[in-house]
């Protein structure tokens, strides 16, 4: 077993067909074995799991097993390794088998607690499995049975497990574990009629020596046995051998009177003389069909012996039509050969005659070419002239342009000045301005890039590929968290060149058009300008987080803004998110049902702020071209399928969505590691209210 792994011990409590579902009772680390108090925190939601066994009579109710976990689902676990557990009993100072079997079957032992299958050691390097079942005097001993396996005796196959009460003894079967040697110690009145059934019957030729040997078995054992209790067991193999020399020569003697009573039975005669003729009939046919076999091999062996010759026959016929038709075809390729360079003599003269008339003429063309050049040169310097004088005018008319293009715009401002405040200036310096140098990363390079992140927790990874694949879908998350502004920084660095357009969420942002314009100096937001650069570069992405939403009357304007995101108002590369503060607020809670709201939190690596500096170098930042929406949801319907008696109409839409943009990210992965947390939002509703667990 691996090392490092981490093993539990548990004993089966219920099964079905070849799956056995065990409680878990201990957990094995560096110092041994220890009690689990509550299994249920461990093994959510009763303590328990599920092994499925290789055979159905492998394990029963009350066995204990070890084994390895991996999870099956949403609470609910299955062991990926197992290894059988047997109750362990040291009786070494039995020494050998024959002290083993005396202890075990006449005397008895009171040392276990319950009856079944127990490894017992009896001697330094040996053990062996055994059943022992309770008597009415409180003893144990062996139960009928046939045989006993006998292994090899390991120190590190023990192992002392804590249950509730006390601590207990087993010994680990291995699935390498080698049987040494098998023991048969059933009752000797078993033994005895087992051995009689072996027997052809009354007239086996072998019948009067083992009775002759069984006596003189019995007679030597039962002279040498003493009364020293050294002796019991050779004087019980003594009892055995001379009752069963006893029961064989019973049998005999009836055999033999049975015999002579059905001879003189003429019916049986009758029949019996039937048999023997069905018999030799049946040996006629038998023999018959031999020779035929026979014959048949015979005649198989010519046909084949026959076809080997014809087959000789042809491969020499057929050797012989190739080397004849190799020469014929060599002696047509030769003449061939002859002909095609005759007519290839004949067709280059008459080319290089062409030729010669082609070049007389090309000679005639090129130098009227000449001519016409020089005539097109004059006409070509005549006109540039022309054109200098022309460009001449057209400065000074771009210079007059200028001069009134810079006279209206001073007319345009000091209009302006007019009406507006001063401050309105500062309009210049508002506008966003997008990096245009940013290495662009499709979606499987984005998928790379965030699974390298050094900033990023495992849980900050997957959080990141939900965040994306949301936005993506149409959908305007709601982010929360103390990490918040930190997972932020780095989805900027990843997805748009590192910056991004934010909007400063306050009381006086209360509809749609609010997101857009301000109220009062009706002067374009963040978000236009961001909006407006998407529209005009079309290589750009940006993020655009409105932030502290539940400062604002967030219920009546995410209404729109989701609305519009979902029906593809706004372009693709412009991703949408928002930021609360307090998600217990009374703002909050009113469009907890409306967008989905997710955690942000154990999300950034211990060490990020040490590496913050390196990672946010210019050569890191990125932006990401999600490419065009996905205009087929069909690799999504076994999940819509799944969750259809919990879906809504437009919730199976926007999970379809959702579902086919995380599969664009992970196109290695399978649609069933899909994360639930995704799920959740559309499909549990009263988990919805509460927004999704971390």
């Amino acid at each position: 077993m691996a090392g490092n792994s981490v093993w539990y011990a548990g004993q089966c409590v219920k099964r079905h067909d070849l799956n056995v579902t065990v409680k878990v009772i201990a957990k094995r680390s560096e110092e041994g074995w220890s009690f689990i108090e509550n299994a249920k925190n461990w093994f959510p939601k009763t303590g328990e799991l599920e092994i499925r066994l290789a055979s159905a009579a492998e394990r029963q109710i009350n066995d204990w097993v070890m084994f390895q976990v991996t999870p099956k689902g949403k609470d609910r676990w299955k062991a990926s390794t197992y290894r059988n557990l047997a109750p362990y009993l040291d009786l070494n100072e039995s020494k050998d088998l024959a002290t083993l079997k005396m202890l075990l079957t006449v005397d008895g032992i009171v040392t276990p607690d319950h009856s079944g299958f127990w490894m017992i050691r009896y001697c330094e390097d040996r053990v062996i499995l055994l059943d022992l079942m309770y008597c009415s005097d409180g003893r144990y001993r062996i139960s009928p049975g046939d045989n006993f396996c006998v292994y090899r005796y390991e120190l590190e196959s023990i192992h002392v497990i804590p249950n509730e009460s006390d601590r207990m003894n087993f010994y680990e079967l291995k699935r390498s574990i080698e049987c040494l040697e098998k023991i048969d110690w059933s009752p000797d009145g078993d033994f005895i009629k087992r051995l009689i059934r072996a027997m052809t019957g009354a007239h086996d030729t072998g019948f009067e020596l083992i009775v002759k040997w069984l006596k003189r078995h019995a007679d030597s054992e039962t002279g040498q046995v003493s009364l020293s209790p050294e002796d019991r067991l050779a004087a019980l193999q003594a009892a055995r051998s001379g009752d069963l020399a006893k029961h064989l020569i019973a049998e005999k003697k009836l055999f033999s009177e049975l015999f002579q009573i059905l001879m003189a039975d003429v019916r049986v005669r009758t029949e019996l003389d039937k048999k023997i003729q069905l018999i030799a009939e049946n040996e006629r046919h038998t023999i018959r069909a031999e020779i035929n076999k026979k014959f048949e091999a015979e005649n198989l062996m010519l046909q084949e012996r026959k076809i080997a010759d014809i087959n000789d026959k042809l491969i020499a016929l057929e050797i012989q039509l190739r080397n004849e038709l190799h020469e014929k075809i060599e002696l047509e390729k030769i003449n061939s050969f002859i002909a095609m360079e005759e007519e290839l003599a004949s067709r280059q003269l008459v080319l290089q005659k062409e030729l010669e008339s082609q070049l007389t003429n090309l000679q005639n063309e090129i130098n009227n070419f000449d001519r016409l050049s020089i005539s097109r040169k004059n006409d070509l310097e005549s006109v540039e002239k022309q054109i200098s004088d022309k460009n001449k005018i057209l400065q000074n008319l771009n210079v007059q342009k200028m001069e009134i293009t810079l006279e209206i715009k001073n007319l345009q401002e000091e209009a302006l000045l007019l009406n507006i405040p001063k401050s309105v200036r500062l309009e210049c310096a508002l506008k966003f301005n997008h990096s245009q140098e940013a290495l662009t990363l499709n979606k499987h390079d984005l998928k790379r890039k965030i699974l390298g992140c050094p900033l990023l927790s495992n849980t900050g990874k997957q959080r990141m590929q939900q965040v994306i694949a949301l936005m993506l879908a149409g959908e305007t998350p709601i982010l929360y968290g103390p990490q918040t502004h930190d997972f932020l920084a780095i989805a900027e660095t990843l997805i748009s060149s590192g910056k991004s357009v934010r909007l400063e969420a306050d009381p006086t942002l209360i509809n749609f058009e609010d997101l857009w314009l301000r109220a009062g100096t009706q002067l374009p937001t963040q978000l236009t300008y961001g909006l407006e650069l998407v529209q005009i570069r079309k290589n750009v992405t940006t993020i655009a987080v409105i932030e502290r939403a539940d400062r604002s009357a967030a219920r009546f304007w995410t209404t729109t803004l989701s609305d519009r995101v979902r029906r593809g108002g706004l372009p693709r590369r412009f991703l949408i998110c928002i930021t609360v503060e307090n998600h217990e607020s009374e703002e909050s809670k009113a469009i907890r049902d409306r967008l989905p709201f997710i955690p942000i939190q154990d999300v950034i690596s211990p060490a990020a702020s040490a590496i913050a500096p390196i990672f946010w170098a210019g050569e890191n930042v990125t932006q990401f071209d999600p490419g065009d929406a996905p205009s087929d949801l069909s690799p999504a319907t076994p999940l819509v399928t799944k969750y259809c008696n919990e879906l809504s109409v437009i919730n199976s839409q926007r999970l379809a969505r959702v579902a086919t943009e995380w599969l664009n990210l992970n196109p290695a992965e399978q649609l069933d590691e899909f994360p639930d947390a995704l799920i959740e939002i559309y499909t549990d509703n009263s988990k919805h209210n509460q927004m999704i667990n971390a």
